[in-house]
């Protein structure tokens, strides 16, 4: 019998693993919002309310319930697009009933989890959207502003567009606006091309020298 079973042994296969699906990997975004909904989930299950026996009143859903759910809203906001830690105390201030500093600490959770980074947001507005649009350094500081990114964090992101890169920018957005303005008259030529780039947020500096250059 000893045998038998010897020989069984050899002939049952040794189950190997499957082979990995590249399809079933999930994105990077996908794995962030996975792990911070983990979090969410463990904290609601340790401040979870106790339900209430039959002909009691029911236990009231606690602050740290709130902010939970809330920093679930807030999970699906930045699923749809990035925020800036303003813009998120912003959305909860629309659209929960926390207190200030219940939505602060909801937002130190973002941040210190990695989904909400203002350094991170400005740089990828800068280098992607707002740079497509053509705008200065000047331009971009504002915007970046607008969506509630503090000027000294703008503005130290923005220290590494300016010089040369940011000339470039200018003299190419230049040279398509002064083809539209063939046959006017060159000072009036210059003024609305010196306008134009001003309002973008371009310098002074780089202005003159793309309006000289072009309209020499």
């Amino acid at each position: 019998m000893a045998e038998e079973h010897e020989d069984l042994a050899k002939v049952i296969p040794f189950p190997t693993a499957k082979p990995s699906d590249p399809a079933a990997a999930s994105t990077a975004q996908e794995e962030r919002l996975a792990r911070l909904r983990a979090d969410i989930a463990a904290t609601e299950a340790e401040y979870a309310p106790v339900a209430a026996a039959p002909g009691e009143e029911p236990v009231e859903v606690s602050v740290e319930s709130a902010m939970d759910e809330a920093a679930e809203l807030l999970v699906r906001a930045l699923a749809r697009s990035p925020k800036s830690e303003r813009e998120a105390d912003r959305l909860l201030a629309e659209q929960t009933d926390l207190e200030p500093l219940e939505r602060e600490r909801v937002v130190h959770r973002m941040i210190d989890l990695g989904y909400l980074d203002d350094a991170r947001l400005a740089e990828q507005l800068a280098t992607g959207s707002l740079s497509r649009k053509g705008l200065g350094r000047g331009g971009m500081s504002r915007e970046l502003q607008r969506r509630g990114i503090p000027e000294s964090v703008a503005e130290a992101v923005l220290a590494e567009f300016g010089g040369d890169e940011e000339y470039e920018r200018a003299l190419e957005l230049g040279a398509d606006r002064a083809r539209k303005l063939r046959g006017v008259d060159r000072e009036a030529a210059r003024r609305r091309l010196y306008g134009f780039l001003a309002r973008r947020g371009y310098g002074g500096d780089i202005v003159g020298r793309v309006v000289r250059e072009l309209l020499s």
